[in-house]
């Protein structure tokens, strides 16, 4: 980046994982959300990338990745 970003933090704290998170439910860019906390953007990336945690979505009493046409199919234990 040409402009130099001023930060007397070298690591992120809890306060700034809480204001990335919400601004990525918003939809909010990675450089936007770098110039609000006065942080590199690609540090936002690898930020994010090192505390992601993937949720598998599940309804109630169904098995996940259940087949669209399971009560039709005669092939099981694929």
């Amino acid at each position: 980046m040409s402009k130099k970003i001023q930060t007397s933090q070298k690591h992120m704290n809890q306060n700034d994982r809480v204001v990335i998170e919400k601004r990525l439910d918003l939809s909010v860019s990675f450089r936007a959300i770098g110039a609000e906390l006065g942080k590199d953007p690609t540090t936002i990336a690898k930020e994010v990338k090192k505390h992601r945690v993937f949720q598998e979505h599940n309804k109630f009493n169904e098995k996940p990745y259940r087949c669209a046409n399971a009560k039709d199919c005669h092939k099981k234990n694929v």
